[in-house]
Order: C-alpha cells, then sequence, then structure tokens
C-alpha cells in the first residue's frame, strides 16, 4: 500500500472498474410553496432543535409528507419508472406517507410492496420477495425506515428518496441500496 497513489476519488474509482453503478441524479420538481402553518411547523422544529446538521424531526417530515405538490410529483415519476420497468426502491418520509403512496399505485392499478417495522417478519419477507421476483409484475417496493441496512436486492435501478435527511450516513446508506454495479451482479447505472 505504500508503493501506490491514494486514489483520490474512491466512488470514481469502483465505478469505472464496474463494482459500483454509476449515478443519475433525477430530481424533481414541485411547487414548494407552504402554508402559514407548515412554515410554523418548520420554523419551530428548526428552532426546537437549535438550527444543527441534526436530521429532520418527525414534525418537519409530515410536513413534507403531506405536501399535495410533492406527493403529485412523486407519484408522476412513479407511474413513468413503472412504464419504463425499471426496478424502484422507494424511501418514504413516514409510515403514513409509505401506506399512502402504497395506496395511491394500488388505487391506479400499479402493483406494489409495501414493507414497514409494524408488519410481521412473514409479510416483510412476502413484500421482499415479490420485489425481488423479476417474473412478477412488482417493480416498486416502498418502505419507512426499514431497508436502508442490511436489504439487498440485485435488481434495483432507482433508488427514490422521497424521504429528506441531513444525514451524511442515512442518505448513504439509502443510496446505496442500488449502487451494485455489474461485476458485483448489479447494473451499469442507477
Amino acid at each position: 500500500a505504500l508503493n501506490s497513489l491514494a486514489e483520490e476519488n474512491i466512488i470514481k474509482y469502483f465505478q469505472e472498474r464496474r463494482i459500483l453503478a454509476k449515478v443519475r441524479v433525477d430530481k424533481l420538481t414541485y411547487r414548494t410553496t407552504f402554508t402559514e402553518a407548515e412554515i410554523k411547523a418548520l420554523e419551530s422544529s428548526l428552532v426546537d432543535m437549535g438550527y444543527s446538521e441534526k436530521d429532520f424531526s418527525e414534525k418537519q417530515l409530515k410536513v413534507f409528507a403531506v405536501n399535495k405538490d410533492r406527493n403529485r410529483a412523486i407519484m408522476e415519476k412513479l407511474r413513468e419508472l413503472t412504464i419504463e420497468k425499471i426496478p424502484t426502491i422507494v424511501f418514504a418520509c413516514s409510515v403514513d406517507h409509505a401506506k399512502m403512496l402504497s395506496a395511491m399505485l394500488s388505487l391506479e392499478g400499479i402493483p406494489n410492496s409495501l414493507v414497514l417495522g409494524e408488519k410481521n417478519s412473514f409479510e416483510r419477507r412476502r413484500a421482499i420477495d415479490l420485489f425481488k421476483d423479476r417474473n412478477s409484475n412488482v417493480d416498486i417496493i416502498i418502505n419507512y425506515e426499514v431497508l436502508t441496512t442490511g436489504f439487498d436486492s440485485k435488481n434495483i435501478r432507482c433508488v427514490f428518496i422521497a424521504r429528506p435527511t441531513q444525514s451524511i450516513v442515512l442518505y448513504s446508506q439509502m443510496l446505496g441500496r442500488g449502487l451494485r454495479g455489474p461485476l458485483m451482479g448489479g447494473n451499469e447505472e442507477c
């Protein structure tokens, strides 16, 4: 190790060697006007936290989760991903947000799996197996704080982070679900 040059960008190093997938970032755009009550909830939460590098509070995540324009944009993108048959893992803002997204997809006839901590292990395993089975029609798996670590699915081509975070560790864990490269049985791009 002492006789070699240190790699400056280790992510790029592994992507070039096809161990990690290349990342293509696609940000959603939506109207970001908040009601006076929502702004107060966000502000009071920031004050309560003494605004620092801490992650978003449950109160703040709820404001994001109930934003109609944001959810409309999320649903639009999920429809597109379904049409393109792109296996997608969705990280929702809350249990209720995950349930709502799953219900909205189901109402439109879009098969999806929902994985929540409140479900028993059999139900969680079944939802995960349906998503992993490429012969099923399930191309979307939605979760809240369950599949950030210890979950591995080689077919994920899109990591949909609907749950904002200020935590680099949490963001890396969520993003990591789709970064398996071709040499590791994954995809060229995520």
